[in-house]
């Protein structure tokens, strides 16, 4: 029974140190540090520059949008090709 006691005890304390990650825990030490010396604020995250793809499929303008760049892509490669034969038949 002492020894589930004392297990139960360390999960305790393990829940209560892993709640937050590592990391998080000493940052505001840094971050401090760094307040101090730069006077600025922490960086913010950056932004994504494009959109996730799960989102250009459900997205009914973006998939009308994807499928006219593909066959603009196609028809750029059918002329190059097409260019091509005439130059070897030449």
């Amino acid at each position: 029974m002492l020894k589930i006691n004392l297990l139960n005890e360390k999960i305790k304390q393990l829940e209560e140190e892993l709640e937050y990650p590592l990391y998080q825990n000493s940052q505001p030490k840094d971050s401090e540090i760094n307040k101090e010396e730069s006077g600025s604020l922490p960086l913010k995250r950056k932004k994504r520059k494009t959109m996730p793809f799960s989102y250009l499929l459900t997205n009914k303008e973006s998939l009308k949008q994807l499928r006219e760049v593909e066959e603009e892509a196609k028809k750029v490669a059918n002329k190059k090709q097409h260019k091509k034969e005439e130059a070897t038949q030449k």
